[in-house]
């Protein structure tokens, strides 16, 4: 049986997934500056990536958590299970309905994959410190991309 402080770690370990996951998506968009990301030491639904984009943008950035936290978890999830983004999502879709939901999501999923080190490298970063400031993070997603 599964004691609650491995079932706290392993949840922990998704949530820093999926907040790395946003966190990636915004970074590798030109013109969305990563402002901070903080995990949720208590098990309460407060973690979260702040990330300066237009609404367009933020529609990927929305998708980038639940491809990253798929990815790490093995097991396919959609945007409804993050009740969250699925939120943020409809308040960005409000203000920019002509966008092409679909090619935001692959976009996401793209970046997710391509870029999956740097993914590992924030989701590792955020759960050993908590709380990551922007520039902290984007040192962090510089000096991987950086690395032979």
């Amino acid at each position: 049986m599964e004691t609650i402080e491995r079932a706290f770690q392993k949840w922990r370990e998704r949530t820093a997934y999926h907040e790395a996951g946003h966190a990636v998506v915004g970074y590798c968009h030109s013109r969305s500056t990563l402002r901070a990301l903080h995990l949720s030491t208590t098990g309460q639904p407060d973690s979260y990536t702040r990330v300066d984009a237009p609404d367009e943008d933020q529609i990927a950035i929305a998708f980038g958590g639940i491809f990253a936290e798929s990815r790490f978890t093995g097991r396919e999830l959609t945007i409804y299970d993050a009740p969250g983004d699925c939120t943020a999502l409809a308040e960005y879709l409000a203000k920019a309905p002509w966008v092409d939901v679909e090619s935001k999501r692959q976009c996401a999923r793209t970046i997710v994959s391509t870029r999956w080190a740097l993914v590992e490298a924030l989701a590792r970063e955020l759960l050993a410190e908590g709380d990551l400031t922007g520039a902290q993070a984007r040192q962090i997603l510089a000096d991987v991309e950086v690395e032979p």
